[in-house]
């Protein structure tokens, strides 16, 4: 009966820790039961899909996706999608972080061993030999012995378990940072990627407009010498010229910055893409998110990474709570002589025990208990605010897919009508109804559109990456059943 009194201190005093639960942690951290502009992002998704949508059977299972597998369904692109595998492969942050998870995983192994008995052998060899000639006698030792020893830390009162669950959250929290990592890294690829294709399209574009321009300056500076205008004219259409080459190598400039920003995240110097080609931006697969819970916030690998954070140090706090309390050891020694001039020796064990407990002088104990549950205060802070910076990304993210769409339906828009009427334009020029001026003005109308068009491409695409990136790379939540722990 005292045994199992015994067996059940034991177990409650290990087993005490509680974590925040799931529907407390909502609670705690204000996590709002509804986005501000959810139905933004129910109108986005109904004009893509319909009010009841009947999707094709090729359409993404973003349930059984990872956040790479996501980030390539929405984004089809060969050239990119290998870029993003090459940076995940070699970029050093990624590397890096990979590295400290190791280091985190045998740290969880070295707390876990820690919670079993250590045996360890000891083996010994003594010889000796002395001559005395003053009694006439020769004494000689040929000895070998063997030990087994055994020290051991009877846990009763939760501190190496404690330690050892708080590993095993830190390792749980670097696994965490590694895949938040990913998914902002696979963002910044694809970001410098749009980039380098957009400043190439408006290179090109700008390449057209000074070609033309150069002829306008051309033919009226040859009016000027007839005295047919004025130099102010001309005078304004040379700045004009001016300004569209320095606008050129402003872009080319851009174009290399952006390059150098690229070979950074791939820890290469070699980009496998001309970036001087035309590129035709094509308008990402929009997810068909069907209801977002603002428990999603609690499935962002960094919001989980603060989470495990949290957890591990409620679990060392746990532990420097039992620091106040006896700590039982035990210690046993098994002996025996192997090899000797008298032959094998008896077996010799000892078992001994100890039980120690600072009475005086706990000061140290008691600031460290302190100290660590500022620890725990901090940690839920940096929760929080991670937390606080989720919401906003989701909601600006909502915001900026909503306008960049319509930004990109007037653009398009726009450049349906300048075309056609660009059309017309070159029949009455070859009608002799306009000269030459006139036509090369107008094609630079439509360049100017088109380059306000390859503008709206990009900012559909990056309103895009922005909402993936603000998810953290998943768009699939289930409402988590029963009160489960935040931390699954």
């Amino acid at each position: 009966m005292n045994f199992l009194r015994f067996a059940i201190l034991i177990v409650f005093f290990t087993g005490c820790t509680s974590l925040i639960q799931k529907e407390e942690m909502i609670s705690k951290t204000r996590i709002p039961k509804k986005f501000s502009n959810q139905d933004i992002l129910e109108s986005i998704v109904e004009q893509t899909y319909g009010k009841k949508p009947t999707l094709p059977q090729n359409t993404a299972n973003f349930q059984n996706m990872d956040f790479v597998q996501t980030f390539f369904y929405i984004f089809s692109d060969t050239t990119l999608q290998k870029l993003i595998n090459e940076a995940l492969k070699n970029n050093t942050n990624v590397l890096t972080l990979t590295s400290k998870i190791a280091q985190a995983r045998s740290s969880a192994k070295i707390q876990g061993a820690d919670m079993i008995p250590k045996i360890g052998v000891n083996l010994g060899y003594n010889y000796s030999d002395g001559n005395y000639k003053k009694y006439q006698i020769n004494f000689n030792q040929n000895t070998l012995n063997g030990s087994l020893t055994l020290s051991w830390e009877m846990d009763i009162f939760g501190r190496i378990n404690s330690l050892r669950k708080a590993s095993k959250e830190q390792y749980f929290a670097a696994q965490k940072d590694l895949c938040s990592a990913k998914v902002s890294l696979i963002a910044d690829v694809a970001n410098y990627y749009f980039t380098i294709r957009k400043l190439a399209n408006a290179i090109n574009i700008y390449q057209k407009l000074i070609e033309n321009q150069e002829k306008i300056y051309q033919i009226n500076e040859q009016k000027y010498h007839l005295k047919l205008i004025d130099i102010t004219d001309l005078a304004s259409l040379k700045t004009t010229l001016s300004t569209q080459k320095n606008t050129l190598l402003d872009l080319s400039y851009q174009l290399e910055q952006n390059k150098n920003a690229l070979f950074v995240l791939l820890n290469s110097q070699n980009i496998d893409f001309d970036t001087t080609l035309t590129y035709e931006f094509e308008k990402p697969n929009f997810p068909n998110i069907k209801a977002m819970p603002s428990s999603v916030l609690l499935k962002r690998p960094d919001v989980q990474s603060a989470i495990h954070t949290l957890n591990a140090q409620i679990y060392t706090q746990s532990s420097k709570r039992a620091e106040f309390f006896p700590v039982l050891n035990i210690s046993g020694n098994l002996g025996q002589i192997l090899f000797s001039n008298n032959g094998i020796g008896d077996l010799i064990w000892q078992i001994t025990g100890s039980l120690a407990m600072p009475l005086f002088n706990r000061t140290s104990i008691r600031e460290n208990y302190k100290i660590q549950k500022e620890n725990v205060k901090q940690a839920f802070y940096t929760l929080q605010n991670s937390i606080n910076t989720a919401i906003g990304e989701i909601q600006n993210a909502i915001s900026d897919a909503d306008y960049s769409n319509q930004n990109l339906q007037n653009s398009i828009q726009s450049t349906q009508i300048t075309q056609n009427a660009l059309e017309a334009t070159k029949l009455k020029y070859n009608y002799k109804l306009i000269d030459e001026i006139a036509l090369l003005n107008y094609q630079n109308q439509y360049l100017n559109t088109q380059k306000t068009l390859n503008d709206s491409l990009y900012s559909n695409t990056e309103a895009m990456i922005m909402l993936y990136k603000s998810f953290g790379g998943m768009f699939v939540f289930e409402e988590n059943k029963g009160n489960e722990n935040a931390q699954h």
